[in-house]
């Protein structure tokens, strides 16, 4: 019998996924926090108000280019959503109804997440 080995809730979520093709997708380790500033900033948002309720056009747009940003670093949905405290339906939602503007924002976004020195 083998003996099972220990799992962290953590260590599922910064494990690389493996498609059925054996390549691996390997997500972004950087801190949400850190990803969170950065949307802030672009968008011209305060960073309280992305964690609030407030539900105005600029912040709900803020919080579906944090949610897109996160899906192209590879982040877990539900990572996200937590970091929010929105409901994961949500997060499905903003990434239905995102326009080519929202992806083409969270395209350059997430490059300069991952690289910060290519785009200044």
């Amino acid at each position: 019998m083998t003996p099972f080995l220990p799992i962290n809730g953590s260590d599922l979520l910064y494990a690389p996924q493996v498609h059925t093709d054996g390549r691996t997708r390997e997500r972004w380790l950087g801190e949400l926090e850190q990803l969170a500033q950065k949307v802030c900033a672009h968008l011209a948002v305060d960073l309280k108000d992305l964690y609030s309720n407030n539900r105005t056009r600029w912040v709900a747009n803020a919080r579906k280019i944090f949610v897109l940003v996160g899906r192209l670093l590879n982040i877990p949905s539900v990572a996200l959503t937590a970091h929010l405290a929105l409901d994961v339906s949500s997060a499905s939602k903003y990434v239905r109804r995102a326009s080519t503007v929202d992806r083409a924002v969270a395209q350059v976004l997430a490059s300069a997440v991952r690289s910060p020195e290519s785009v200044k």
